[in-house]
């Protein structure tokens, strides 16, 4: 049986990610922060998968749960991430202090996780980073959310060039969707957003996790790059 380790994996792209696998006969070891709760339904509905609350913000967190994955891995997706609204024209209340602090938790606690688990994965294995349409055009949360998740995307690059010849290391942006952090926005946004975009559709997590599998499984020689499913809006 392949092995997952995944961050985030109780809900929106995490969920349909952990249920996309287990589906597919893979052990899944997944991480919570603050949704216990869904993690204890999980484990009743997904048995054979293990659950560890994990805090990004903690690097004696990330060790602990790092340390407590037994055996080898066959690929890591790292999923888990944060962020806060902040309207372009209020960009001030971006302090640097908190730009700090986005970039710590969206792009070196993923590096962390990263090197602390490469000698725990196999020969041929996937490292999945879930980026963010706005990774490419800059239109996010706020301007540390774009910009290290723009990071995750040349750090996928950069790690290529060292491990490629065993690993694949991938990003994945999607675009728009609706999600807990989204749904603040109203309806005539999503609407707007679906009459720009090509496909006149939004992403949905089902659709990550629908390339996250393809990527493990079918793709092979593809390593270094960023998968856009944004219904060609970018």
């Amino acid at each position: 049986m392949k092995k997952l380790f995944l961050t985030g994996g109780t809900s929106g792209i995490g969920y349909s990610i952990l249920e996309k696998f287990s589906n597919n006969n893979w052990k899944v070891i997944s991480t919570f922060n603050k949704n216990k709760s869904k993690a204890t339904i999980l484990k009743k509905k997904f048995s054979n998968n293990n659950y560890f609350n994990l805090d990004l913000y903690s690097n004696k967190s990330i060790d602990n749960v790092t340390n407590k994955i037994k055996g080898n891995l066959d690929a890591i997706i790292l999923n888990a991430s944060d962020t806060m609204f902040v309207p372009k024209e209020k960009y001030k209340k971006l302090s640097p202090a908190l730009f700090e602090k986005y970039v710590n938790i969206n792009l070196i606690s993923q590096y962390r996780i990263i090197y602390n688990l490469i000698p725990k994965l196999n020969v041929n294995s996937n490292i999945i980073l879930i980026s963010s349409i706005a990774s490419k055009n800059g239109i996010g949360s706020n301007v540390a959310y774009s910009a290290s998740k723009a990071a995750l995307n040349n750090l996928a690059k950069s790690l290529t060039k060292i491990l490629g010849d065993k690993i694949q290391i991938n990003c994945i942006a999607p675009g728009l969707m609706k999600t807990n952090f989204t749904s603040k926005f109203s309806e005539k946004y999503f609407k707007n957003y679906k009459l720009k975009t090509p496909s006149k559709k939004l992403t949905t997590p089902d659709d990550v996790a629908a390339v996250a599998i393809s990527l493990c499984l079918n793709f092979k020689n593809f390593t270094g790059q960023t998968i856009y499913i944004d219904g060609g809006s970018s």
